[in-house]
């Protein structure tokens, strides 16, 4: 919970200041001294694995340059660091999905070469709201459908669904992407939509008090017993996650853990 305390938009340059501060003689502080350095999530966001391999999530640095670089290991459940209003500018959480048998050591800054990182075929984000409830997204990584990209046209080998425990209320179920069913930037849900750089997403709502999982499994195998759907990639949704994947690498200036927001 340690950030520059003129930061108070998500504007560049400050909003690269996260962290603690220091100064011209190389001594560290705090910047809020009566704040913690790094709070509880809310808890309401659990990763599942169902793929077989083990894989990470990979959380963005924020305040900071957005690297991916907070790992999150994910070998069966993993509860994910889901911020509150109470965290930067009331930003969410980004993450980058890598895939099966992809473990921490691809929490970096990659290439085009592989999926991975920043280059991972699918996105995440989280974060909860004044009221309690929580909006968990899941969509493509921009820079997979961009031209030059030479896995464009490869289909990852899992997929990703957000589902919620029966009877919990949620709502914009069903969130999926499949690409044994999905082609490129097509998500199985009634209330898609495009993002940044035109990638789809999806989002659900998930009610005060409840709470909701990000599953991956491996393409065309049932990640859970869903209800019918249709699939789109252009209908309108609405989200309060904010935080948008990049493919660029840049200084940064702060971390904290996979299972605290700070």
């Amino acid at each position: 919970m340690q950030w520059n305390h003129e930061a108070t938009s998500y504007t560049y340059p400050l909003s690269m200041d996260g962290g603690l501060y220091c100064d011209e003689n190389g001594q560290i502080s705090k910047p809020f001294p009566n704040k913690p350095y790094c709070v509880d999530g809310t808890g309401t966001v659990t990763a599942v694995n169902k793929a077989g391999k083990p894989l990470s999530f990979c959380q963005t640095v924020l305040p900071g340059e957005e690297s991916m670089l907070i790992p999150t290991l994910v070998e069966d459940t993993a509860t994910l660091a889901v911020p509150d209003t109470s965290y930067w500018c009331s930003t969410a959480a980004h993450y980058y999905i890598n895939p099966p048998g992809t473990g921490v050591e691809g929490c970096i800054w990659g290439t085009s070469a592989n999926p991975i990182g920043n280059w991972a075929y699918f996105v995440a984000g989280a974060n909860t709201d004044s009221s309690g409830n929580t909006f968990v997204k899941i969509g493509y990584n921009p820079v997979v459908q961009e031209p030059a990209t030479p896995f464009r046209n490869t289909p990852a080998t899992f997929g990703v669904e957000i589902t919620c425990d029966d009877g919990a209320g949620c709502n914009g179920l069903p969130c999926k992407i499949d690409p044994s069913v999905n082609a490129l930037n097509e998500v199985t849900s009634s209330e898609s939509a495009d993002g940044a750089g035109g990638a789809g997403f999806c989002v659900v709502t998930v009610p005060k008090g409840k709470t909701a999982n990000i599953v991956v499994f491996e393409a065309g195998s049932s990640g859970s017993a869903s209800s019918s759907s249709s699939s789109s990639s252009s209908s309108s949704s609405s989200t309060s996650t904010s935080t948008t994947p990049t493919s660029t690498a840049a200084p940064t200036t702060t971390s904290h853990s996979s299972t605290s927001s700070t």
